[in-house]
C-alpha cells in the first residue's frame, strides 16, 4: 500500500510518501447503531506507520466505487462477534 500525505505547515507544505504493508484489519461494531460501525486499518512500514479509520458510510462509498471502475472486489462479509 502506498500513503501520500500533503500537510500544510507554517513556512511550507510537508510532504510524505511512503509503502507501508498493511498489518491488520479490525472491524468494531456499535450495537446500538448498525451504521455506527468503524473499520480500522493499521499498517507498518519502514520509517512509518499509522492507522485509517474508516466509518461505514466512507467504507461503503469506497467500496462501490472500487467495484464500479476495477472490478477488484467481489464480495464485502461483515463478521459479527
Amino acid at each position: 500500500m502506498r500513503i501520500r500525505i500533503k500537510q500544510k505547515g507554517f513556512f511550507r507544505d510537508k510532504k510524505v510518501d511512503s509503502t507501508n504493508k498493511v498489518d491488520d484489519i479490525m472491524i468494531k461494531e456499535n450495537l446500538l447503531d448498525s451504521h455506527g460501525e468503524n473499520i480500522i486499518i493499521y499498517f507498518r512500514g519502514d520509517k512509518s506507520s499509522g492507522i485509517m479509520n474508516f466509518s461505514y458510510g466512507e467504507a461503503e462509498m469506497l467500496i462501490s466505487s472500487l467495484k464500479k471502475n476495477l472490478g477488484l472486489v467481489k464480495k464485502v462479509k461483515k463478521i459479527r462477534g
